[in-house]
């Protein structure tokens, strides 16, 4: 697993970065580039789209009601 140097603002701007693409819809992009990088990464990327997405047909059901 490679080793990450991480500074100060720098994990929040990641995170946002992944959120962003997760929105726009632009997560096989990303995920193309870290799957051969880092796995685990890639799978918590995953994770967090299919979340996203559980997410968003919750609240869009809650909006038909």
């Amino acid at each position: 697993m490679p080793k990450y140097i991480i500074k100060e603002g720098m994990l929040d701007k990641f995170i946002d970065s992944i959120v962003d693409s997760v929105k726009k819809k632009k997560l096989n992009r990303f995920m193309k580039d870290i799957e051969k990088k880092d796995p685990v990464l890639a799978k918590k990327a995953k994770d967090l789209a299919d979340a996203y997405t559980d997410l968003e047909n919750f609240i869009k059901k809650g909006e038909k009601k």
